[in-house]
């Protein structure tokens, strides 16, 4: 099933942003479908499929919206778009727990129009290559289909299990390659050695709250190819953290010192006038990947950003290696965006940046920094 030639707009009342919305959409050609009550949108989007959806993050139960969104039984993947009156780091941390693919500043046209004429023009994505079973074990169940699409999107067979007894049974009948389970399924540090003391040797990844990671990390510190996630973060915090453990039983060729991050970046083309706003997914000392539904075609673009846990900004310049887009998606293990390689700096950016990201404390804890604001 294809999608319409339409957006869904969910939003407080605005009469402002509507007219905006409404503008943008009928300059690409795109009808803007007005919707108040946030209960009619998962029906909605099953009936025919918009090209997205807008959500006003100031709504009272946006994050909501996000999870109906989300566990409701679509036929086409609908990527979330978000209009945010503030996106400064501390907010987006949030709304990309929610379940978004992107945010623009409400008052920025220019990045709004660039995303929608990205997701107009591009084909629906296709199917990506199968790379095992992932067996999710989550105890708040809202966070399931977050999750499940996370992983299916990257490629995994997504299956679904319950309390310990259930896991391991399913462990067995499914023969997963990874297994992602609450801190509070069982007795993590029995539950892992008994399953691989079957045939199946799967990597653990383990969702915990922010305030329990360490205290999870250093009761699992004895367990090879295990990692430890906020439960809380996005949920392609978890997709990253399940790539770095499948890596470690990979050749070290293709291995990485990538750490997952959450901080805003102003980009632009080489040369170029205007910046655009995206986020940093993870970075290393040599590059970062940023999301966005819509990377830039020139391949030399300059960065303005923050590095890890510093205070001032540097401005790097780069070259793309490569994007994920909603076409390229059949090879995605990373949210929507771009991939950049540094190439050089204004006065001492680089080495502040290498710096910086030598500096991150445990990047196997996966828990999504705040950059200081």
């Amino acid at each position: 099933m294809t999608r319409s030639v339409s957006i869904i707009l969910h939003c407080q009342p605005k009469p402002d942003l509507l007219k905006q919305v409404q503008h943008l959409g009928k300059s690409l050609g795109l009808q803007v479908k007005l919707v108040e009550d946030s209960t009619k949108i998962p029906g909605l989007i099953a009936k025919e499929p918009p090209l997205a959806l807008l959500l006003d993050t100031t709504l009272p139960k946006a994050d909501e919206v996000c999870d109906a969104v989300r566990g409701a039984m679509v036929p086409v993947d609908v990527p979330i778009l978000a209009l945010a009156d503030d996106t400064t780091e501390l907010f987006v941390d949030q709304y990309f727990g929610w379940g978004i693919d992107d945010l623009v500043a409400a008052d920025s046209p220019s990045a709004l129009v660039e995303r929608l004429r990205a997701l107009k023009e591009a084909p629906n994505a296709a199917i990506p290559p199968l790379r095992g079973v992932a067996l999710i074990a989550e105890k708040e169940a809202r966070r399931v289909p977050h999750l499940r699409r996370a992983l299916t999107k990257s490629g995994f067979d997504v299956q679904v299990a319950g309390e310990a007894d259930e896991l391991l049974r399913k462990i067995k009948t499914t023969n997963p390659v990874v297994v992602i389970a609450a801190s509070t399924v069982g007795d993590l540090v029995e539950l892992i050695p008994l399953s691989r003391r079957m045939e199946e040797l799967p990597a653990w990844v383990i969702t915990a709250p922010r305030r329990e990671l360490d205290a999870t990390w250093e009761a699992l510190a004895g367990l090879e190819r295990v990692a430890v996630v906020n439960n809380q973060g996005p949920p392609d915090a978890v997709l990253f953290e399940t790539n770095a453990v499948l890596a470690d039983s990979a050749p070290a060729s293709i291995r990485s010192d990538r750490a997952l991050i959450t901080s805003a970046v102003a980009y632009r083309a080489a040369g170029g006038d205007t910046d655009d706003l995206g986020f940093t997914y993870n970075v290393s000392r040599s590059g970062l990947f940023i999301r966005t539904l819509a990377p830039p075609q020139d391949d030399e673009v300059w960065l303005e950003l923050r590095p890890p846990r510093d205070r001032s900004r540097v401005r790097l310049m780069g070259t793309i290696a490569w994007r994920n887009t909603l076409s390229s998606a059949a090879s995605a293990t990373a949210p929507l965006g771009f991939g950049v390689r540094i190439t050089g700096g204004l006065g001492d950016a680089i080495e502040r940046w290498q710096d910086a990201v030598t500096r991150l404390a445990n990047p196997r804890f996966a828990e999504i920094g705040r950059a200081h604001v």
